[in-house]
């Protein structure tokens, strides 16, 4: 957003035109890794959710739990929630995963859900689990079965939304 506004405000400088090209060659070049640097960020922070994921489910004891409630250790990422659950779409189609990611400091929660057949054939739905939740923390929820993604303003509610979401899988036979 600000280097929308810098882009403007160079363009409006009254300066010659070999200058201003100067500074726009300056500003794109640094534009440039700005982007390269907020991509570099968000791969490692979709990694690291993934990691998460897997590493839960590689351990001896998880390895035939049918579900997970998890909060990742990144920062509020949509990006890297719906990475993760698409990942567990793909490659563990037979997992319920429910997955958090807050940063407290900005207020902000992103959450998603993965609900696995069995769990849906017992009357899950990605849509009222993430609702569940979003009544906690505020915001919206939805997506298309069987993965729903939501966001929410209360992240100090995050272990209550933690707890909705595992007491809505004790409804189910799991």
């Amino acid at each position: 957003m600000e280097a929308k506004l810098l882009q403007v405000d160079l363009n409006q400088l009254t300066i010659s035109a070999v200058e201003k090209v100067r500074f726009r060659e300056q500003f794109t070049q640094i534009h440039k890794k700005v982007v390269e640097g907020q991509k570099a960020a968000q791969k490692l922070e979709s990694k690291k959710a993934l990691d998460a994921i897997t590493g839960y489910f590689e351990t001896p004891e998880n390895k035939d739990a049918p579900h997970l409630v998890l909060q990742l250790p990144i920062s509020a990422n949509p990006k890297a929630v719906s990475d993760s659950l698409n990942f567990v779409k793909t490659k563990m189609q037979d997992k319920s995963v429910y997955v958090f990611a807050a940063d407290k400091g900005a207020g902000k929660v992103v959450h998603g859900c993965h609900v696995a057949q069995s769990l849906s054939a017992q009357g899950a739905t990605p849509n009222e689990w993430a609702n569940t939740v979003s009544s906690i923390v505020g915001g919206r929820a939805g997506g298309k079965a069987p993965v729903a993604i939501g966001n929410g303003t209360e992240a100090e509610k995050l272990e209550d939304a933690i707890k909705a979401a595992t007491e809505y899988l004790e409804k189910f036979k799991l």
